[in-house]
């Protein structure tokens, strides 16, 4: 299973990391295997975008807002970049 506080897969604007079992990268293009499903799937590389190691800021940091709100209870909080 693909780790989801490591990893972050966008297939065609949706995210899917939490559905996937496996991703790996092939000549252009990504063969995904999903959970639950014993087919793989291959992508075109322009509808997948693959981010890896993601910065991890601290969830104490008062500074974490939403829609202009402070948020509190964060667990964890992950910042991916292409």
């Amino acid at each position: 299973m693909i780790d989801t506080s490591e990893n972050l897969i966008i297939i065609k604007g949706q995210i899917k990391t939490p559905e996937i079992e496996s991703c790996q990268n092939y000549d252009s293009s990504y063969k995904i295997v999903f959970r639950n499903v014993p087919s793989t799937y291959t992508y075109k590389e322009e509808n997948v975008l693959w981010l890896t190691d993601p910065d991890k800021p601290d969830p104490n940091t008062p500074s974490l807002k939403s829609k202009n709100q402070n948020k509190k209870n964060i667990l964890t909080s992950l910042c991916f970049q292409k």
